[in-house]
C-alpha cells in the first residue's frame, strides 16, 4: 500500500527517509523550508507539525526521491555518487547538530553503547574483548561497558578499561562525579 498524499507520516518514516537520503534534521528542515525544531520535535514525538509544514516535509522527501509505503520508505531514484567515493549508499559527515539531535532521543541511550563498541572494534580490531550492553540491557545495574585490549591504540589504553556512559544534556558534571565516586569505591561493579 502506498500512502496517499493526505495521510500522515510517522516520525519513524521521516527518520527512515532521512537515513535513505543521508540527510540530517537540518538538511530536511532546509529543503522543506520549515524550522529545524519542527522536524526535531516531530521525530521525537513531541508534537505533530501543522498541516502545511507536514506537507512541506513530505514534499521535500518525495522530491528527493523517497516514496512512502506502509511501515517505511524507499528510494525511487538513484542518488548521484559523492565525488571521490565509490558508488553505493550516500555518505556524509556527522555534524555536532546530528549528535545533539540524537542525544534528545530515547534510542541514543539504547544505541550509544553499541556505537562505542563499533568504534573500539574499528580502532583495535577483533582482538578487543568487549562487553557493552545495549538496547533494553542498558537499564540493568553495573558498568556500562568493559573493554580489554592488548596494547595502546591512540586514545584507548592497553589493558582493561571500565566505562560509564551517559546520554544527556544537563547535569553532566553531577552524573560524572557521582559515577566516578561510585566506581572508585567499588571498581568493577
Amino acid at each position: 500500500m502506498v500512502f496517499a498524499m493526505n495521510e500522515s507520516l510517522t516520525p519513524a518514516q521521516v527518520r527512515a527517509a532521512r537515513a535513505l537520503l543521508a540527510w540530517s534534521q537540518q538538511d530536511l528542515a532546509s529543503n522543506a523550508q520549515v524550522a529545524a525544531s519542527t522536524v526535531a520535535d516531530f521525530e521525537r514525538g513531541q508534537r505533530m507539525p501543522v498541516p502545511n509544514n507536514a506537507d512541506a516535509i513530505r514534499s521535500a522527501l518525495e522530491d528527493a526521491g523517497v516514496k512512502f509505503m506502509a511501515g517505511g520508505a524507499v528510494l525511487t531514484k538513484s542518488l548521484p555518487s559523492p565525488e571521490g567515493l565509490a558508488s553505493g549508499s550516500p555518505i556524509r559527515w556527522i555534524e555536532a547538530s546530528d549528535l545533539s539531535d540524537w542525544a534528545d532521543r530515547r534510542d541514543c541511550q539504547d544505541g550509544l553503547p553499541e556505537l562505542l563498541s563499533r568504534l573500539v572494534l574499528a580502532t583495535c580490531g577483533h582482538s578487543a574483548v568487549l562487553r557493552f550492553p545495549s538496547g533494553d540491557s542498558v537499564q540493568f545495574p553495573g558498568l556500562d561497558g568493559q573493554c580489554t585490549v592488548l596494547s595502546d591504540h591512540g586514545v584507548l589504553p592497553g589493558g582493561k578499561s571500565c566505562w560509564e556512559i551517559g546520554a544527556q544534556r544537563t547535569g553532566i558534571t553531577g552524573k560524572a562525579n557521582k559515577d566516578y565516586t561510585k566506581r572508585t569505591r567499588a571498581p568493577g561493579t
